[in-house]
């Protein structure tokens, strides 16, 4: 059976454009990283996306105010880059 791994496309700005009824703050970002993480699922997140969103930016700037930096060394969140620069993509 193949492990699940989910990207993690919500922090597009594209997606913050449209008019949904969340806001994806860095408590909604912790929620949906300690959920894929408690369910064994890995995430895929864009290299971009981490630059560019607040709460994403936030997350790396900041390690004590979200478990990011704790789920990349733990190999449950990878970077996707294209450059392939940055992190291994899933094994």
């Amino acid at each position: 059976m193949q492990q699940a791994i989910t990207y993690l496309g919500s922090l597009d700005d594209v997606v913050q454009r449209y008019p949904w009824n969340i806001t994806v703050d860095l408590t909604h970002f912790n929620q949906m990283l300690i959920r894929k993480a408690l369910l064994g699922e890995k995430v895929i997140i864009n290299d971009g996306y981490l630059l560019n969103h607040p709460c994403a930016r936030q997350a790396l700037l900041d390690p004590t105010s979200s478990p990011l930096k704790a789920l990349i060394e733990a190999n449950f969140v990878h970077i996707m880059s294209r450059s392939g620069s940055l992190f291994v993509v899933v094994n």
